[in-house]
């Protein structure tokens, strides 16, 4: 009765060795806000990019300025050349993080004390759960006993700046007149596996990295330091997770 209702990550327990076939990364910051029970959600209005506060504030404080309205412009073209600086940064270390997961995944596999075994072609998407029957190919093409799949992204979660007060009577949103929000730094991964007999199923990885950033000019520059902590609370899941099931085969 009992190995009828077997559970099929026992597969991946008594495998000995596996194969990494399949790496698929966002390549964007994808905008997160927070619900009432204070959980991330994926919120595709916060991400919409709106004419900047900080560039209408750099305006009117230009006109204040001797030159007028010519002087209002320039700040504003300037505010919006430090936001675009921003981005790029932010993006060539999203890039540079994204290409490490591959690594990363390796040496999860490896360090928990399965066999790793190569495979070239890990930026061609393969869905594991519909390939069903076919996986047994691509085992047999790694020499592996399982193939894993890993999917993910990293987005922002934005709260803007509140201030509340006489109990309760005053909830006012100061970020919806200056533009004062924070920005929190998190991150999705999937894990996918199958084996010979077919898909056994996936794992969640949610990364809040801790890092939040205020920022009343639109999008803060996250660094390379800011996403290396995205890769080691990643890379702890990981082997983490194989490492148990290592031990349980």
């Amino acid at each position: 009765m009992f190995s009828c209702a077997s559970n099929p990550w026992e597969r991946l327990n008594m495998a000995q060795s596996i194969a990494v076939v399949s790496i698929n990364h966002g390549m964007k910051l994808e905008p997160y806000s927070m619900d009432d029970k204070g959980n991330p959600y994926r919120d595709d209005e916060a991400g919409k990019q709106q004419v900047g506060l900080s560039e209408m504030a750099a305006l009117g404080k230009g006109f204040l300025q001797k030159g007028g309205l010519k002087k209002g412009f320039e700040a504003a073209k300037d505010a919006v050349g430090d936001r675009a600086k921003r981005g790029q940064n932010t993006m060539a270390n999203l890039k540079a993080h994204a290409d490490k997961i591959h690594g990363l995944t390796l040496q999860a596999v490896s360090g928990a004390g399965y066999d790793s075994r190569q495979w070239d072609d890990v930026e061609d998407w393969f869905d594991l759960k519909k390939m069903g029957k076919k996986t047994k190919k691509l085992c047999q093409k790694t020499n592996a006993n399982i193939v894993m799949a890993v999917d993910g992204h990293i987005g922002v979660v934005k709260e803007t700046k509140k201030m509340k007060g006489l109990g309760g009577l005053i909830n006012l949103d100061i970020g919806a007149t200056t533009g004062a929000a924070d920005y929190t730094l998190i991150a999705r991964y999937n894990m996918f596996v199958a084996d010979e007999e077919g898909y056994i199923g996936k794992r969640h990885f949610r990364i809040n990295s801790g890092i939040t950033k205020q920022s009343d000019k639109g999008l803060p520059e996250f660094t390379a330091e800011d996403f290396q902590v995205i890769y080691n609370k990643l890379s702890k899941k990981m082997k983490s997770l194989l490492k148990e099931s290592k031990m349980m085969g």
